[in-house]
């Protein structure tokens, strides 16, 4: 017998008071070890759960203001004067700059010209005005009148179909 173990058969004995031979020793001794396989296999377990549940968050979440961004899109959409200087194909989330301020109150919303990835054709800004967005008539990247640019977004995102 090992000398740790040594140690700890005289602890149990101390502690239980009695004198305990050798076969009850290493029942106690498989009886630890089945408990310890135990307790990592649930930790492990646990521990890829949890990862599991975070990566699934991290995958499936988007932003809070998901809805907001595709209304303002179909908004772009149908805006007869903002689609004469895009293709349809160009007017997607994937191929945008979008900033959001004071917690949803205005969106700015450019889009990629698809040959040229620095060149984004022009932003429009939008308010939301009850349960719905308007596009603000005099708002632009060159003049913007309620100082947004200036201002750090509540939320921004920079995708491109431009590779």
């Amino acid at each position: 017998m090992e000398g740790c173990q040594l140690h700890f058969y005289t602890a149990i004995e101390n502690w239980l008071g009695k004198s305990m031979n050798l076969l009850e020793f290493k029942w106690i001794d498989v009886r630890m070890n089945q408990n310890q396989r135990r307790m990592r296999k649930l930790k492990k377990s646990l521990l890829s759960v949890v990862s599991l549940v975070g990566l699934l968050l991290a995958a499936c979440g988007g932003s809070e203001y998901d809805a907001e961004i595709e209304e303002v899109i179909d908004l772009y959409k149908n805006d007869d004067t903002a689609m004469m200087w895009m293709d349809e194909e160009q007017v997607t989330r994937e191929n945008a700059d979008i900033s959001v301020y004071e917690g949803g109150r205005y969106i700015r919303i450019g889009f990629f010209d698809l040959e040229d990835e620095e060149k984004t054709v022009r932003y429009e800004f939008y308010e939301k005005n009850g349960d719905s967005y308007e596009w603000l008539p005099r708002m632009n990247q060159t003049d913007d009148r309620l100082g947004l640019i200036d201002r750090e977004p509540d939320y921004h995102e920079r995708q491109s179909l431009v590779h």
